[in-house]
């Protein structure tokens, strides 16, 4: 097989990874099939195996780069002037929104580390895409001193929007199932819950 130029190289890649997006966000990990994968993006099987070794590998390199645009975007919020309550909300909009596009995003993230605790979150999260969250803490302490929102710890709010933020996802085929719900449903209690947990924030962050 003739190894692509540079340009169809890339184009190529990008197919595929766009083709992947749709087979694993439709199919989920164990349900996609790389035969599946190759005919969304139009190439052989053969082909797709060249980019990518295996299911496994296309499923890290989607979400680690979906992680990080993710990061990216917080990063922005982190050096605007919004308010601390203001930038909390963008946070979980733009986490919901982020997790909605690429639901099997925490479990990929949960698994991974687990699987290796060492190597994996400088993987996932190399030097340039560090978030620095001192910078939060800083305005946080400022907003205190000045009565503008409550006291609190930083990081156990900022633990407790995570987990209500990521839970809301790795639970959703328990909920389904308990609830007895289907998908167009759960969508609707996701945009509820969005709202629930910025109100939650507005409620924590409100000076007595």
């Amino acid at each position: 097989m003739d190894k692509p130029n540079s340009q169809e190289q890339v184009d190529t890649e990008a197919r595929i990874l766009e083709a992947a997006r749709k087979v694993f966000f439709k199919q989920g990990m164990a349900g996609a099939r790389m035969q599946d994968i190759a005919n969304q993006a139009g190439v052989n099987k053969a082909l797709l195996h060249y980019y990518f070794r295996s299911k496994d590998k296309l499923f890290q390199t989607i979400f680690i780069q979906a992680f990080q645009t993710m990061l990216a975007s917080f990063k922005e919020i982190l050096a605007s002037p919004l308010t601390i309550t203001e930038k909390l909300e963008s946070f979980i909009h733009i986490y919901i929104s982020n997790m909605r596009q690429n639901p099997y995003l925490p479990l990929f993230i949960i698994n991974e580390i687990n699987k290796d605790p060492e190597s994996f979150p400088s993987q996932l999260i190399p030097q340039q895409h560090r978030v620095d969250l001192r910078q939060l803490f800083n305005q946080a302490q400022k907003e205190i001193e000045e009565g503008r929102i409550a006291p609190f710890k930083p990081l156990h709010l900022i633990m407790n929007v995570l987990s209500m933020s990521i839970f809301t996802f790795v639970a959703k085929p328990m909920m389904i199932h308990m609830l007895g719900i289907n998908e167009s449903q759960y969508e609707s209690f996701l945009n509820e819950r969005e709202e629930q947990i910025i109100a939650f924030v507005r409620s924590a962050l409100k000076p007595s």
